[in-house]
C-alpha cells in the first residue's frame, strides 16, 4: 500500500455538505491528495469519501426512525449540478456511488439532495435520491424591508408539479 492510499484511508472525508463552510466542508488535504476531479467518481476522491459513508452510515443505521430513532432522511450531497457542461465528468456516477454505499450499509430511511436552486439537477436519472429538493431564497436578502414578502407559493408549486410531482415537495 502506498503512503497516499493509507493517508486517504486514514482521514476520510464526506461528501460536499456545504453550510455555507470552507470547501464545502471537504478538508484541505483531500485538495493535495486526491488525484483528478473532487466530486466525481474519481478512485482517488472515492476512496477518501467511502470510509467516512461506512462510518457515519453505521451512526445513521442505529439512529433511523425505523429503528426507534429521529433520523427520518439522509441528505447525499448538496447543491450539485447534473449538467454535462458544468464541473468534472461523471457527477451522475459519483451520486449513484454515494446512493449506493448509504444503501449498502444499511441506511433504509428516504435520501435526498439539495439542488442549488430550481434547476432539475438530480431531480431524475443516475444518482437521483428518494427526495429531490432544492435551495432558493424566496425572500431574498434584503434585511432592510423586513416586512415585504415575496410570494413564492405558486412558483414552488408549480416547479414541483413539472419537475418531480411524486415526491413530497
Amino acid at each position: 500500500m502506498s503512503s497516499k492510499e493509507s493517508t486517504l484511508t486514514g482521514c476520510p472525508t464526506g461528501p460536499y455538505i456545504n453550510a455555507e463552510t470552507t470547501g464545502g466542508g471537504i478538508p484541505g488535504w483531500v485538495l493535495a491528495e486526491v488525484d483528478g476531479h473532487l466530486r466525481s467518481n474519481g478512485t482517488s476522491y472515492r476512496a477518501a469519501w467511502t470510509p467516512y459513508i461506512a462510518a457515519i452510515s453505521d451512526v445513521i443505521r442505529h439512529n433511523q426512525i425505523t429503528e426507534g430513532g429521529p433520523i427520518i432522511l439522509v441528505q447525499m450531497e448538496n447543491e450539485y449540478s447534473s449538467k454535462p457542461t458544468e464541473g468534472p465528468p461523471f457527477k451522475a456516477e459519483m451520486m449513484q456511488q454515494l446512493k449506493e454505499a448509504f444503501i449498502s450499509h444499511g441506511v433504509v430511511v428516504p435520501l435526498t439532495h439539495n439542488d442549488a436552486g430550481m434547476s432539475e439537477n438530480y431531480a431524475a436519472g443516475l444518482g437521483s435520491p428518494d427526495i429531490y429538493g432544492f435551495d432558493s431564497y424566496p425572500q431574498g436578502f434584503n434585511c432592510s424591508a423586513p416586512l415585504e414578502w415575496n410570494d413564492f407559493a405558486k412558483p414552488y408549486h408549480q416547479y414541483h408539479l413539472n419537475t418531480n410531482p411524486k415526491s413530497p415537495l
